[in-house]
């Protein structure tokens, strides 16, 4: 029977604590799992579920399964980087790395979109789809720090959305969002 693996195949880059997982495990194998060079298996390594710290680079995630009547063929699940995750990267005063990032991307049903801000502001999220239609707008106030916002995007179509996130100075960023 052939190892199929579980997890995301869209990542950010440098994103931790990422699940991989054999979708039939069976607890009399030994998993041996292997990444790209620039991501760590943070745990997990000889169980049927890794936890991953990505790195800068897309690669393959593979695992094999043993037992004491040999081996299975290698299977492999391409992992690719998400540009939109990481186009805007700012500094982040106090861990070195600002991201805005959307979780998860894809999404099915609550995208989260989570950014630093280094001052309270005023900000518009617009949702839109791939001709520019305004889908989705909600207005907020960004506090010094982490901040998030939830949308329930469940209605929306399966396709490619972009959010338009402005703040009241007329600073502008775009984030890609699949929607699954």
């Amino acid at each position: 029977k052939p190892l199929d693996i579980n997890g995301s195949f869209m990542v950010s880059s440098q994103q931790t604590n990422l699940t991989y997982s054999v979708q039939s495990s069976n607890s009399s194998y030994t998993y041996t799992w292997s990444v790209p060079s620039n991501a760590k298996i943070k745990s997990g390594q000889h169980t049927s579920s890794i936890t991953v710290n990505w790195g800068s680079t897309a690669g393959n995630v593979t695992v094999n399964a043993q037992n004491n009547c040999g081996s299975s063929a290698d299977r492999s699940k391409m992992v690719k980087i998400s540009k939109s995750l990481n186009a805007y990267a700012i500094t982040l005063p106090q861990a070195g790395k600002e991201e805005m990032l959307l979780m998860p991307n894809p999404v099915k049903d609550i995208a989260t979109l989570q950014f630093y801000a280094k001052t309270n502001y005023a900000y518009t999220i617009q949702i839109t789809d791939v001709r520019g239609r305004s889908l989705l707008q909600k207005k907020g106030a960004a506090t010094t720090g982490t901040n998030t916002k939830k949308f329930n995007v469940q209605n929306l179509s399966a396709g490619t959305y972009f959010i338009l996130f402005t703040k009241s100075t007329g600073e502008k960023q775009t984030l890609e969002m699949i929607k699954e």
